[in-house]
């Protein structure tokens, strides 16, 4: 039976590698007549390129040391070294950001038991990395489009309306196109998906649910700009507040988006600002885009 054992703590040369330990029946050797069990340990150091392995008796002694990429080919390498010291080797791979999951399922699926030296913590710091770096791609994605949209006249037109900054603004922008292809301002709502669906039996007609059948991205924006909106538009505060008493917090949301689209609508027709544009506000929201655009 395989055991595993603590971290290897004894005498260690192999300074590019980090050593794990596992006890596994190999290479039995003859002792007085009787085998005796002999622990092999086998080490991998995971780099972003490439690996460094190496194979360790009890006693310490190096019995391989190979530097191998980190790709398919390079751990086929290390298994067919690994195997030609003991068929039922085990490894032991201390993980390196998130470099360690090309290699650890490549061992795997070649018959390579692999386990991982203090995986919570090293699992943890792997994750936090990879959120450091998503943190970083969305922070430049925002600098790219907050530039994009200092020289967007457009993106500025709908920055007037309390509740749009640069970012709705250009989703905005970028889901409806060229907003001439609508021919109306219930066009546009009705394809966006915010129009409420219309029903019929007899003689009877009622409205229910919006359709959701439009663009998603289009009405999750424009649900955050009405959540701002009724916070620090006077006007779609009243608005909210009166179709809130009646039918609820949700459906007074989707009707301010509703109505905010269809004055987008009319402000990109006509290229003119919002009627009802707080000036103070207006500035704020481009000093915000101007750092932010000239950050990078």
């Amino acid at each position: 039976m395989c055991e595993w054992a603590d971290l290897w703590s004894g005498p260690l040369n192999a300074p590019r590698a980090r050593i794990g330990d596992c006890r596994v029946q190999a290479n039995q050797e003859k002792n007085g007549g009787e085998e005796t069990e002999m622990a092999v340990y086998v080490g991998i150091d995971v780099h972003k390129k490439y690996c460094q392995a190496t194979l360790m008796s009890e006693q310490g002694q190096i019995m391989h040391e190979l530097r191998f990429d980190n790709t398919q080919q390079g751990a086929t390498s290390l298994v067919t070294l690994a195997k030609s010291v003991d068929p039922h080797v085990k490894a032991v791979v201390e993980p390196s950001a998130n470099f360690w999951i090309r290699i650890y399922d490549q061992l795997e699926d070649e018959g390579i038991d692999v386990k991982l030296s203090n995986p919570d913590h090293q699992i943890l710091q792997s994750n936090l990395q990879v959120m450091e770096t998503l943190n970083s791609e969305v922070r430049n994605a925002d600098i790219q489009i907050a530039k994009d949209a200092t020289s967007e006249e457009k993106a500025k037109l709908l920055m007037t309306m309390p509740g749009v900054d640069y970012y709705a603004a250009m989703v905005l922008l970028s889901e409806i196109g060229d907003v001439h292809r609508f021919s109306s301002d219930e066009k546009l709502v009705s394809w966006v998906g915010l129009a409420p669906q219309t029903h019929q039996s007899g003689e009877s007609n009622w409205t229910g649910h919006i359709s959701r059948k439009g663009s998603k991205r289009a009405r999750w924006i424009l649900g955050q700009c009405a959540q701002s909106a009724r916070q620090h538009d006077p006007r779609m505060r009243e608005f909210y507040e009166r179709i809130e008493r009646k039918h609820g917090s949700q459906k007074a949301i989707v009707a301010v988006a509703c109505k905010m689209l269809a004055i987008m609508y009319v402000m990109l027709i006509r290229n003119e600002p919002y009627h009802g544009e707080n000036p103070e506000l207006t500035e704020q929201k481009h000093k915000r885009l101007d750092t932010l655009a000239n950050s990078a």
